[in-house]
């Protein structure tokens, strides 16, 4: 089973914005040209992070502030890689 991300995660950023805009998830996998809303919401799950690419489409769609969509998807992706060695990655000063 896969764990789910937290609040600050980017598929609650996502969420929210999505919500906040009216949109549905099928209106985001139409934008994106997908057949099915299922890869927003794995997204919005946390079961998946979104591609850069889908990110760079969504960015004007959803209005996305820059620095927040990078830093949370900086965080998991750091988050997970640490997870998928052992937590053995030590953090730079």
């Amino acid at each position: 089973m896969t764990k789910k991300l937290g609040a600050d995660s980017v598929g609650q950023y996502l969420r929210e914005r999505r919500e906040a805009k009216g949109l549905t998830q099928k209106d985001l996998a139409d934008h994106l040209g997908l057949t099915s809303p299922q890869y927003i919401s794995n997204c919005e799950r946390g079961l998946c992070l979104p591609s850069l690419r889908a990110l760079v489409k969504l960015k004007p769609k959803l209005g996305l502030d820059i620095e927040k969509t990078i830093n949370l998807y900086v965080s998991q992706t750091e988050g997970r890689l640490q997870k998928a060695l052992g937590n053995k990655a030590k953090k730079r000063a």
